[in-house]
This record gives structure tokens, sequence and C-alpha cells, in this order.
């Protein structure tokens, strides 16, 4: 059965923990779903898995990129040149 949107329901829950939901002035019982998949078995496709997407870096050369590393340099008491005498080395 099929109603409105914002059809008006009163839902009514048993001592005995059964469901009762009365809608027009007819009672309907329902049950509790202990579990449930989003996706069906039996009817849906299998829905694959979201890709990551790959985090931008920029290039050492990018200037803002450099600004920020010479920034660290300078808080460790290098330079840029040190630092790539180091690593060349």
């Amino acid at each position: 059965m099929y109603f409105t949107k914002k059809s008006k329901a009163l839902v009514i829950e048993a001592f005995d923990g059964n469901i009762y939901i009365n809608i027009e002035d007819k009672i309907y019982s329902s049950r509790m779903l202990l579990t449930h998949e989003i996706y069906s078995k039996e009817f849906d496709q299998p829905k694959e898995g979201k890709k990551e997407k790959r985090k931008y870096i920029p290039p050492q050369s990018h200037p803002w990129k450099l600004a920020s590393f010479e920034k660290y340099l300078r808080r460790i008491g290098k330079t840029l040149l040190e630092y790539q005498a180091e690593n060349s080395a």
C-alpha cells in the first residue's frame, strides 16, 4: 500500500514487542529488522568501492612549495645549498 507524503500515522509498540501502525483508521502490523543490507544481493548490481583520489603535491620547484621549504630549513638552521650538498653526497 502506498500513502501520500506527510500522511499522519500513529506508531504503537505493544508490551509484547510487536509494532502496530495506525494510518487512516486501519491498523497494520510491522516488525523491526535486526540487521539490513543497503543493497540486495538478488536485485542490485554490486557497487564498486570508491576510488581514492591522489592528493596533489606540487613539485619542489613550485614557488609556494620552495618558500615553505626554505622556511623549514631556516627553522632547523640550514640553507638550501647545505641541504642540497647533504643529499647529493
